[in-house]
């Protein structure tokens, strides 16, 4: 009997499943959208037309919102090939429906804050491809190259920010070192005056008539290391971990973001961040790819390998 249901289920459990209903205008939305909108000029022609025709004018209807809405789960849920063609169908929309592509960018950057302040593995394909679609709004002229490079930093600084402790120790760690540096040009400075006098000295007819300063610095020394009492093993043990404290990373007085300073939401071992700013420039780069963004381009490159620097793992794609 269970070979038999296997093949041919019973008909009992079609009808426990319960469709959603939905009214007329988001069903026809969903069929438009998700449905029939294909990569191909003619559909995209069609889709962008017969969008035009809904009831604006009625604002109980929230066409506005609701086109956006699917356009999203198009990008979601449906055909990953589709997202071109949604950026293609708002741009087709700009100059008769402009809040269609004011609607469609705030989602696409709302989706990106939610998703990396609250990562999670199972929304890591509906992420990427609304990354791909803020890249195909770039190229569809809908989106600025600033807002583009804007992205691809806050991809990469997002969590890492440098707080005011770790600014005030790692000044006092450099003033610490230029310190000891100062202190290690003065004593080379002291030893070539001890040396010049002892070698006078011993150039003099009298010959030696005195002990040299290091011995005696060495005699105290050792005579102050004798009466020290022994420490209790507390004091070992403090001194133990003390030793062991990790030292304050230096980081620099004009940064506001560093890879390094850690991060929950962004751990060595993750790497979707580095997937997202990967899908976003691969997307971009036809357009973005000037001579004005060059230069912008370069310094973000430089940080983006530092950035993998800190990254335990790196991606094999």
């Amino acid at each position: 009997n269970s070979a038999f249901y296997m093949v041919s289920p019973p008909q009992t459990t079609s009808s426990k499943q319960k469709r959603k209903v939905v009214p007329p205008l988001e069903a026809y939305l969903r069929h438009l959208l998700i449905d029939r909108l294909a990569n191909d000029d003619k559909t995209i022609s069609f889709v962008s037309k017969q969008l035009q025709r809904l009831p604006w004018s009625d604002p109980t209807k929230e066409c506005g919102a609701l086109v956006c809405k699917y356009m999203l789960k198009a990008c979601r849920k449906g055909r990953y090939e589709a997202v071109g063609a949604v950026a293609s169908v708002a741009a087709a929309l700009k100059r008769a429906k402009p809040e269609i592509s004011t609607r469609l960018i705030d989602g696409v950057l709302e989706e990106l804050q939610w998703t990396m302040e609250h990562p999670n593995f199972r929304d890591q394909q509906r992420t990427i491809a609304c990354a791909r679609l803020l890249g195909e709004l770039h190229v569809a002229s809908l989106v600025p190259a600033s807002l583009i490079i804007e992205q691809l930093y806050h991809f990469v600084n997002f969590g890492h920010e440098i707080p005011l402790a770790l600014h005030d120790a790692s000044e006092k760690q450099l003033s610490a070192a230029a310190a000891v540096a100062a202190a290690a040009v003065e004593g080379s400075a002291d030893q070539q005056d001890v040396a010049s006098s002892a070698t006078a000295t011993i150039m003099s007819p009298s010959g030696i008539t005195q002990t040299i300063k290091e011995d005696e610095e060495m005699d105290s020394e050792a005579l102050a290391s004798s009466s020290t009492p022994n420490k209790d093993d507390g004091a070992d043990v403090a001194a133990t971990s003390e030793q062991q404290r990790p030292a304050v990373v230096a980081v620099s007085t004009h940064s506001k973001y560093d890879p390094r300073v850690p991060s929950f939401i962004d751990p060595p071992s993750s790497v979707f961040r580095i997937k997202l700013v990967c899908v976003l420039l691969s997307t971009v780069a036809p357009a973005i790819i000037t001579s004005s963004n060059k230069a912008k381009l370069d310094q973000f490159m430089t940080s983006f390998q530092r950035y993998l620097f800190t990254k335990s793992v790196i991606p094999t794609e």
